[in-house]
């Protein structure tokens, strides 16, 4: 009886972790926080965030484009995105995200030419940035 209690809990604990990563998807926060939708043919490659209890702090996803989709008209459409080089906050955000994290797959510090787009809300940053070499999306986040 006595062993029950624990295995209850433990399995508790799983069921919980199952249902809130099926609530709280990367995709279910990107609309949430910032209002983007991710398109269908974007594949989740990495994401990263910080635990915290009220959702701040870093956040990267890093997003692989399949073949042949059309990105035209939504956020993730490079062809209306920013080509000018980094500013300096920027590639401070790029570092510090990038050292606290260590992706797999992360973008060459200092970038090569990479499109650009960068959304500010509530005092959050989101920096999208797509490196057509890689054909990758990086989504570099930090949420105040």
């Amino acid at each position: 009886m006595l062993l029950l209690i624990p295995v209850l809990l433990i399995l508790a604990g799983i069921v919980v972790y199952f249902v809130g990563n099926a609530i709280f998807s990367t995709e279910k926060g990107l609309q949430a926080n910032w209002g983007i939708s991710v398109p269908e043919g974007l594949r989740e490659v990495e994401h990263y965030e910080e635990s915290s209890f009220h959702g701040d702090g870093y956040r990267l996803t890093i997003y692989e484009v399949q073949a042949d989709i059309s990105l035209n008209g939504t956020f993730f459409d490079y062809g209306d995105m920013d080509r000018e080089g980094l500013t300096e906050a920027q590639v401070a955000l790029i570092e510090n995200v990038t050292n606290q994290f260590d992706p797999k797959n992360g973008i060459a510090i200092p970038p090569r030419e990479v499109y650009k787009r960068q959304v500010a809300k509530f005092g959050g940053i989101l920096l999208c940035l797509y490196d057509a070499t890689e054909n990758k999306f990086f989504l570099y986040e930090e949420i105040l």
